[in-house]
């Protein structure tokens, strides 16, 4: 009888050691498929943009990266002025790529303000957009 009681022991053993194995993939898996979506983002994000700027100047700004389908910088319509932000996508994840690599930050690793890609004076922080 006391045989019986072990194997179940041992059966719920096996059943928390493929949970975990189950919750490792799926951390994996999460991971890989953000990797994945940032492989393939081809929009950017750009903040501390001068308060004049538009989108025809800030098209200008970031065709030197490659091709660029659009940029829209975001506006307050109740002060009539630029936010500060906007987004830029281009038709290729490299030219992203270099637009990001170009700023003073990307994600939380600050860089050298030396090495980052300025506007009128004002420091760019360039991100690929979530």
């Amino acid at each position: 009888d006391d045989d019986d009681d072990d194997d179940d022991d041992d059966d719920e053993d096996d059943e928390d050691e493929e949970d975990a194995k189950e919750e490792g993939t799926k951390g994996k898996n999460s991971a890989s498929k953000k990797q994945q979506a940032d492989e393939q983002n081809t929009v950017v994000f750009v903040r501390n943009l001068p308060f004049e700027t538009r989108d025809d100047g800030l098209f200008a700004v970031f065709k030197k990266f490659g091709p660029v389908a659009y940029a829209r910088v975001v506006f307050d319509k109740n002060l009539g002025r630029s936010r500060g932000t906007a987004f830029v996508k281009f038709y290729k994840h490299t030219s992203a790529k270099k637009a990001v690599a170009a700023s003073c930050a990307i994600g939380n690793q600050k860089r050298s303000i030396a090495n980052g890609m300025t506007l009128e004076g004002r420091q760019l922080l360039i991100d690929f957009a979530v």
